[in-house]
């Protein structure tokens, strides 16, 4: 099986040869540019608009366009709900897992929710030394902490600036805890 690339730029010749699938690259090109960084659904849903109207005025996939313009833009509004639907079905699952984990009192549920609370009350010790432009060397220092023990938190905390959004860096902890199956410990 033979697979070609028709995104916007791509496979000038086979482009040449068929100028609607030129033209449907052309129209998902602005739509996934005029997307980028919305995340208000309102704001979304005029943002297809407008791009499948300026796609009419300047004859792109013009006749596709007028006939089916509610369909796409419902497509492109049902496929960012869908992405919400499966993070919160994601969100519920590892919740009830957490719920279930210190329901049966497992150790290792248990061990894994307090390594997760220290390591959420370090990320924002951390934070606030990152904040203040502080070094890996001198947060170590005022926190008192291993250099290489915290190292990886204070990574992560690096590369989610300006937002130091905690879940976003929790998540990056979680990842890496899972390529090594080991849990979060910030005793030597």
């Amino acid at each position: 099986m033979r697979m070609l690339n028709i995104n916007a730029g791509r496979n000038p010749g086979l482009m040449k040869k068929c100028v609607a699938l030129a033209q449907y690259s052309e129209v998902v090109r602005r739509i996934r540019e005029a997307l980028y960084g919305r995340h208000d659904q309102e704001q979304r849903r005029q943002a297809v608009i407008d791009v499948i109207d300026t796609c009419i005025e300047n004859d792109i996939l013009a006749d596709v366009l007028r006939e089916h313009r509610d369909e796409v833009t419902e497509m492109y509004y049902w496929e960012y709900n869908e992405e919400a639907h499966r993070w919160a079905i994601e969100k519920d699952a590892e919740e009830r897992g957490e719920a279930r984990g210190e329901a049966r009192g497992e150790a290792r549920g248990e061990a894994r929710g307090e390594a997760r609370g220290a390591c959420l009350e370090l990320i924002q010790q951390i934070t606030k030394k990152v904040k203040k432009d502080k070094t890996l060397e001198q947060t170590a220092e005022d926190l008192e902490q291993d250099l290489e023990k915290i190292k990886p938190i204070w990574e992560a905390v690096k590369s989610e600036a300006p937002d130091y959004d905690e879940k976003k860096i929790l998540k990056r902890l979680g990842h890496e805890e899972s390529k090594t199956d080991k849990p979060w410990s910030l005793t030597p």
